[in-house]
């Protein structure tokens, strides 16, 4: 059916009413929509509008039912097809929301609209403070990590340094005070990395007090080398045997594999050397007897 003037002019004033009132409705759920995610976003943020904006909203929900509801059960739906109604309530609609957007842009109260500014304004203020904190976080995670790596591969560079450990061997000795809290650090800072994700504040101070601990323990190790131990001769013949065994060639590996056998002997309740030290000698004995 094709819509002119003298078409709207046979409705008659009940439908042209219908549309209005149609028109109105479906401006107002619009409206109503946009004004409801504002106050939800708001609310999200725990920003609120108090200046009558719930009220507002309830008053202009209702007449947009009724005025849908008036074009429902209007004539104006059964005189015209499908259709038409959908086309002249597009255009129509469009411009209605135009004009009534300038309209609530004059009519509405200034102080709702200024509380709408500010609203948003906090919003994107903790949105950016979020994200800033974020960004905190992640760069303190990434020093601490790296500030973690450092005390391991330092802890791990002397497992491996025969010199290192007959030089310090209070280091691997868990009986010394100093050791057994790095030890105790190690393992902390160790279980804590794993929730560093949530929260690197408790890691952060963890890493600290391994750094802290590490510094102690190598300080006296360095300090005392072998003489806190109970029978230091002991240690230094043992300490020959494991620099014998230790050789870089491939010649004499018998004389190799028995000096090492030694040296555990004599270290058997003195002090334990470090396993993967222990375990590379081995390795390299085994290869110099093949």
């Amino acid at each position: 059916m094709t819509m002119t003037l003298d078409t709207y002019t046979h409705y008659g004033f009940l439908e042209l009413l219908g549309w209005v009132a149609g028109i109105a409705g479906v401006v107002g759920l619009v409206s109503c929509a946009a004004a409801a995610a504002l106050l939800l976003q708001g609310r999200r943020h725990h920003v609120y509008y108090t200046t009558g904006a719930p009220r507002l909203l309830s008053m202009a929900l209702g007449c947009s039912l009724l005025g849908i509801t008036f074009f429902v059960l209007s004539p104006t739906v059964h005189s015209l097809s499908w259709g038409a109604v959908l086309w002249t309530l597009g255009g129509l609609g469009a411009s209605a929301a135009v004009g009534g957007a300038l309209v609530l842009g004059r009519r509405l109260p200034s102080q709702w609209w200024q509380q709408a500014r500010q609203g948003w304004s906090r919003i994107r203020a903790r949105r950016q403070a979020r994200a800033q904190t974020q960004r905190a976080a992640a760069s303190l995670l990434a020093a601490v990590r790296a500030r973690h790596d450092r005390v391991r591969e330092a802890w791990g560079s002397y497992q491996l340094d025969l010199e290192a450990f007959l030089s310090a061997p209070a280091l691997n000795d868990i009986v010394v005070p100093t050791t057994a809290a790095f030890v105790r650090s190690m393992a902390r800072a160790q279980d804590l990395e794993a929730e560093a994700e949530a929260g690197p504040d408790r890691y952060a101070e963890s890493v600290y007090d391994l750094e802290s601990a590490w510094q102690q323990a190598l300080a006296y190790a360095e300090k005392v080398g072998a003489a806190y131990l109970p029978a230091p001769d002991r240690f230094r013949r043992a300490a020959a045997l494991l620099r014998l065994a230790h050789r870089d060639h491939n010649e004499g590996g018998h004389e190799r594999a028995q000096a090492l056998g030694k040296a555990q002997e004599l270290l058997t309740g003195l002090v334990s050397p470090p396993e993967r030290m222990v375990g590379e000698l081995e390795v390299a004995v085994r290869q110099a007897l093949a």
